[in-house]
C-alpha cells in the first residue's frame, strides 16, 4: 500500500548520474511516484524525487542535477527539508576501484564497494613544497551510525558474506533479465596496466601539435581522451592483468575505506600511493557531500580502475552490481524490528524452494492471506488452507506471498509435505538455521531427524516467539475417517503446540479445511492466463498485434483454462519449437483426438486439457530425442525433488541395461544435454543445489501415467530400484552421511510403490534391494531393513543356493539385526545357519569357519546375553564393530556385486 506522507520515508538512496538511477528504479518492487507529483516537496527544494518499495521498504530516490561531493551536499540539505524522518541515506552507482583490496584480495570491473569509512583525499592546505592532506579525515567525516557498524561487521564473516552475494546476485538477474543492457561485457574490456603507463598518443599515431608529446608536462590531448585503449593502441606489454574468461566471474563485494573528492583519479601512480596510504577500496565523488547530513553508506560498482584508461563499456554493468547490492542490503536492514525480535529473527532461504521470479496476478488471494495471516491480526495461531487442483498455482501462490511478506514475519519456513518422511527431514533442516549453525549440517539417521524436528517446533512454541509462518506444501496425505493407511500421516502432529504463529498448508484436498480456513485456489482470470502466456512462450504484446494472432493467443489461453502448470508447459513448447499459437491449437486439437480415442480420463485431473498440453509437448521430444522422452518418464520413478546424475550413473555396474539408458546415462555430459531439453520444455526443474533436478508433482504424476500406457512402468521402477540400491554407500566414503540422507527419500518413495511389482528375478535386483536394506539398518529404521534383507535372501536362494557367500552374507546381516531389535532368539537362528553353511562349504577348520564360531553372535555369546540382566524398553542399536563384524568379512553391505 502506497504510504500517505513524505513522513514515512527512512530510507533514501541519491545518484549522481540517471544511468544509477535507471538502475535503481528497475529494482523497485513498487513505484509510488515520480518527480513528487503525488507527494510534493518543501518550497526551496530543488531536488527530483522518486519515490517506491524496495522489499519492506518505502525509499525515495534523489537523483543530482550533477556529480561531485559539493552538489552532494547541496542535495542532501534539500533532502532533509522535505523528508524530515529519513534515517539513513544510500549513495549508490559506479565508482573506480582500487585493483587490490589491502588484504590482496583481487578487485575486479562489475565488483562492488561498500564503504566502512571515507576519507577526503582533496582535503587539506597548499603549501610551497604541494598539497598536503589533512590525516584526520575519518574522524572529521565520522563513521556511520552504531546499527550501520554493526551490520557491516555482520556482514564480514565469510558466511555471512556468501549469502549476502547470494542475494545480490539474484537480484542483478532480476535486472537483467528485463533488459539486455545491464550485462556483462566481454572480459577483453576488463585490462589493468602499468600503474605508470599514460592514456595517450605515442610517437607516430599522435595528431599533429598534439600535446600527448609534451614530455615535459602530464597533460593529455582531448582525442586521447575520448579514445579507447584498442583504438588508441595502449601498448599490450604494458598491460599487468587481464581477466581471460568471465567463467566463475560472477561480481564479488568488498567492504572498506572509499576515497571521495570533487575530482576523478585518472592516475594509476596517484591511486596506488592512496591505497597503500589509507587501504582504500574505492573512488568516488558524491559520498564526502553527503556524509556530514545523513549516516551514510557508499555502495558502487567498479566500473575503471581509477588510471587514465577509463572504459565506458563498464559503467552499466557496474551500476546495475551497485544497485543489486543496495537492494540486498536492504533486505538486512531494520533496526526496530531487529531490535525486538532479534532472537527470532530468521532470514528466508529459498533453498530448495521452487520459485520462480515472475509471479503474475492473484492479488486478491494475496491480499485476502494477508488480511487473515497477518501477525498482528490475532493473537491465536491462524491456519489458512490452499486447496485446487494439481498444477492450478498453489505453491507459487504461497511462496510468493512469503517473499513478498518475508519481512513482516521474524522466520518462514517452507516445509515439503509430501509424505511423513520428508516433512521431518524439512522441518529438521530447519534447526541449523535456528542455532546459526552451517546449514549444510548433516543428520545421522532417521532418530536424530525426528529429535532435531522436535526441537525446532519447541522453538516455535517460545511464549515470546510469536511473528513465524510456516508453509506445510504438497499435503496430499492425510489420514482417513474411517480404516488406517500407514502412508499417509496426522499432519497436526507437526503443529507447534503453542496457540500462535501463522500456517500456511497447499493440497490437493478439500478435506484439509478442517484444519483451518478454507481458501479455494480458482483459475487464473483469462486476462492473467493470458499474460502467462505471453510471458512464457517469450511473445510480447506488440508481436501479437504486429503478427495478427490476437485471437489466437485468446483461444489458446481459453482452451488451457486458467491452469497455471499447462499454460507454463504450454509457453515453454511454443519457445523452445518455434512453433505459433495457431500452429500449437493444431497440435493441440489433433492429438487430444488421438488421446481420447485411446484412453480415459487420467487419474487426478478431470480437465483433459492439462494432459493433453504434456501430451503435445512429450510427442515433440519423442520426435527430437526419443532417449530424452523416456529419461522423463525414469525420473518421475525417483523421488521428485532431488534428483542428480551420480544417482543414475551407479546402475552403470548392472549388465542387460536398455541400450537408451546406457546412452544417457554414459557421461554427465550427455546426461545434462539430454535433461536441458527437459528443462527447456518446462518439464524439469533445476535446483539451487547444484547439478540436482526436480519435478512438479503433477508432472511426475502425469509420467506415471504414460508409462502404464506405454507399458514400461516395470522396467522404469526396476531402473530407479537398481540405481538407488546400487548409490547406497560404505560408511568409510566421504560425504557417507550426506549421501545417505540424499538416498533416503528415494527408497522410501521405491518402497512405497510396490503395487508396480518389480520382478524379484535377477541378481541386480537383489543386489539393490541388500543395499537399501544396508541404507535402512544405518538409518535405524530396522523394519524395513529386515523386509529388504528377506527379499534379498529369498532370491540369493533361489539363484545361487543356500550355501553361496552372498546368501550367508544376507543371512549374517540379518542375524545382526535381528540382535539389533533384541530378537535374540531369531538372531541366534540366524547365526547358526551361516555357521552351518560355513562348516559345510568350507570345512570345519577354515579360518572363516573358526571365526564365525567365535563371532559375538554366537550361541554362547548369545545366550550369556541373555541372561544378562537389562533394562526394559527399547534395545540400544548395536554397536558399528558389530554390524561391522560379518562372517569373513564378506558382507554384502561393504562389497558392490554385480
Amino acid at each position: 500500500m502506497r504510504p500517505s506522507s513524505r513522513d514515512e520515508f527512512a530510507i533514501a538512496i541519491i545518484c549522481a548520474l540517471t544511468l544509477e538511477a535507471e538502475a535503481v528504479t528497475a529494482l523497485f518492487d513498487e513505484t509510488y511516484d515520480r518527480l513528487s507529483a503525488f507527494y510534493k516537496k518543501q518550497s526551496g527544494d530543488d531536488n527530483a524525487y522518486f519515490n517506491g518499495r524496495i522489499g519492506s521498504h518505502n525509499v525515495v530516490l534523489c537523483l543530482m542535477p550533477r556529480m561531485g561531493k559539493g552538489n552532494a551536499a547541496s542535495v542532501a540539505a534539500c533532502l532533509k527539508i522535505s523528508y524530515t524522518r529519513l534515517q539513513v541515506a544510500l549513495v549508490v552507482g559506479i565508482c573506480g576501484g582500487a585493483p587490490y583490496s589491502p588484504t590482496k584480495e583481487e578487485i575486479f570491473l562489475g565488483d562492488v564497494i561498500i564503504s566502512d569509512a571515507v576519507i577526503e583525499y582533496d582535503f587539506g592546505r597548499p603549501y610551497r613544497g604541494g598539497f598536503m592532506r589533512k590525516t584526520g579525515v575519518k574522524d572529521t567525516l565520522g563513521r556511520p551510525n552504531r546499527e550501520i557498524q554493526s551490520l557491516l561487521a555482520g556482514l564480514q564473516p565469510q558466511q555471512s558474506r556468501r549469502v549476502f552475494r547470494a542475494k545480490m546476485l539474484q537480484h542483478l538477474r532480476v535486472i537483467q533479465a528485463a533488459q539486455p543492457r545491464w550485462r556483462q561485457p566481454s572480459s577483453a574490456d576488463d585490462v589493468l596496466y602499468e600503474a605508470s603507463y599514460e592514456h595517450k598518443h605515442y610517437g607516430s599515431g599522435s595528431p599533429h601539435l598534439c600535446s600527448c608529446l609534451d614530455h615535459t608536462s602530464d597533460e593529455v590531448c582531448q582525442e586521447a581522451l575520448d579514445a579507447s585503449c584498442i583504438l588508441l593502441g595502449c601498448a599490450q606489454d604494458q598491460i599487468h592483468r587481464r581477466r581471460e574468461y568471465l567463467e566463475n566471474s560472477s561480481p564479488t563485494i568488498q567492504i572498506g575505506t572509499v576515497a571521495s573528492a570533487d575530482t576523478v583519479i585518472m592516475s594509476g601512480e596517484h591511486r596506488d600511493d592512496l591505497v597503500k596510504s589509507e587501504g582504500v577500496i574505492g573512488f568516488e565523488m558524491e559520498g564526502a557531500g553527503v556524509w556530514n547530513n545523513f549516516s551514510c553508506i557508499i555502495i558502487k560498482g567498479v566500473c575503471n580502475y581509477a588510471d587514465s584508461h577509463k572504459n565506458k563499456a563498464w559503467q552499466a554493468y557496474a551500476a546495475a552490481t551497485g544497485a543489486a547490492t543496495a537492494k540486498a542490503f536492504l533486505e538486512y536492514w531494520d533496526p526496530t524490528v531487529r531490535e525486538e525480535t532479534n532472537e527470532f529473527y530468521i532470514p528466508l532461504d529459498l533453498k530448495g524452494v521452487p520459485a520462480i521470479e515472475e509471479f503474475i496476478g492473484r492479488e486478491k488471494e494475496l491480499s485476502c492471506l494477508w488480511k487473515y495471516l497477518q501477525p498482528t491480526s490475532a493473537w491465536t495461531r491462524k491456519v489458512a488452507v490452499l486447496h485446487g487442483l494439481g498444477g492450478i498455482g498453489k505453491t507459487q501462490l504461497a511462496i510468493h506471498f512469503a517473499r513478498k511478506h518475508k519481512d513482516d514475519f521474524t522466520a518462514v519456513f517452507w516445509l515439503s509435505g509430501k509424505d511423513r518422511s520428508a516433512l521431518v527431514s524439512s522441518l529438521s533442516s530447519c534447526l541449523p538455521r535456528i542455532q546459526h549453525l552451517p546449514v549444510d549440517n548433516q543428520v545421522a539417521n532417521e532418530e536424530e531427524a525426528e529429535q532435531r524436528a522436535n526441537q525446532v517446533l519447541l522453538w516455535l512454541a517460545k511464549p515470546d516467539n510469536t511473528r513465524w509462518l510456516i508453509i506445510f506444501d504438497n499435503i496430499d496425505q492425510y489420514p482417513p475417517v474411517h480404516g488406517h493407511d500407514d502412508s499417509k500421516y496426522d499432519l497436526c502432529e507437526f503443529f507447534p503446540s503453542a496457540d500462535h504463529g501463522s500456517i500456511i498448508i497447499t493440497s490437493r484436498l478439500q478435506g484439509l479445511t478442517e484444519l483451518g480456513k478454507s481458501f479455494p485456489v480458482q483459475k487464473l482470470s483469462h486476462e492473467d492466463a493470458t499474460r502467462l502466456l505471453l510471458q512464457s512462450s517469450g511473445l510480447s504484446t506488440e508481436y501479437i498485434r504486429r503478427t495478427g494472432t490476437e485471437q489466437d493467443i485468446t483461444e489458446l489461453a481459453g482452451l488451457l483454462d486458467g491452469l497455471s502448470l499447462a499454460i507454463v508447459i504450454a509457453g515453454a513448447f511454443m519457445r523452445q519449437t518455434g512453433t505459433n499459437a495457431k500452429e500449437y491449437l493444431e497440435l493441440y486439437r489433433t492429438s487430444w483426438s488421438d488421446l481420447r480415442s485411446q484412453s480415459g480420463p487420467t487419474r487426478h485431473y478431470q480437465q483433459g486439457n492439462m494432459v493433453q498440453t504434456w501430451m503435445v509437448t512429450y510427442q515433440e521430444i519423442q520426435k527430437c530425442d526419443p532417449t530424452a522422452a523416456k529419461l522423463l518418464l525414469l525420473l518421475a520413478f525417483f523421488d521428485n525433488r532431488d534428483i542428480w546424475y551420480e544417482l543414475l550413473r551407479n546402475s552403470l555396474n548392472c549388465s542387460g541395461l536398455p541400450p537408451w539408458f546406457e546412452m544417457a546415462v554414459s557421461s554427465k555430459l550427455v546426461f545434462k544435454t539430454k535433461v536441458k531439453a527437459l528443462v527447456g520444455f518446462s518439464l524439469v526443474e533445476t535446483k539451487q543445489q547444484g547439478g540436482s533436478y526436480a519435478l512438479h508433482p503433477v508432472v511426475q504424476d502425469w509420467c506415471h501415467y504414460v508409462a502404464d500406457y506405454s507399458n514400461l512402468t516395470s522396467q522404469l521402477h526396476e531402473l530407479a530400484l537398481i540405481s538407488v540400491g546400487y548409490m547406497v554407500p560404505h560408511n568409510s566414503e566421504r560425504e557417507y552421511a550426506e549421501i545417505q540422507q540424499r538416498l533416503l527419500p528415494h527408497a522410501n518413495y521405491l518402497i512405497s510403490r510396490e503395487r508396480d511389482h518389480w520382478k524379484d528375478d535377477t541378481i541386480d535386483i537383489w543386489n539393490a534391494l541388500h543395499r537399501i536394506a544396508d541404507l535402512y539398518s544405518d538409518q535405524g529404521i530396522l523394519k524395513e531393513a529386515e523386509k529388504m534383507y528377506q527379499r534379498a535372501l529369498a532370491g540369493y536362494e533361489k539363484a545361487l543356493g543356500p550355501g553361496h557367500s552372498s546368501t550367508l552374507d544376507t543371512v549374517n546381516n540379518l542375524a545382526n539385526l535381528y540382535k539389533a531389535q533384541g530378537k535374540l532368539k531369531e538372531a541366534e537362528e540366524m547365526h547358526q545357519r551361516a555357521l552351518t553353511g560355513k562348516e559345510k562349504a568350507l570345512g570345519p577348520d577354515h579360518l572363516e569357519t573358526r571365526t564365525a564360531a567365535n563371532n559375538p553372535l554366537s550361541l554362547t555369546a548369545l545366550r550369556a546375553d541373555q541372561d544378562t540382566p537389562r533394562h526394559t524398553g527399547t534395545v540400544a542399536p548395536v554397536a558399528p564393530d558389530l554390524l561391522l563384524n560379518t562372517l569373513g568379512g564378506h558382507s554384502t553391505k561393504r562389497r558392490r556385486r554385480r
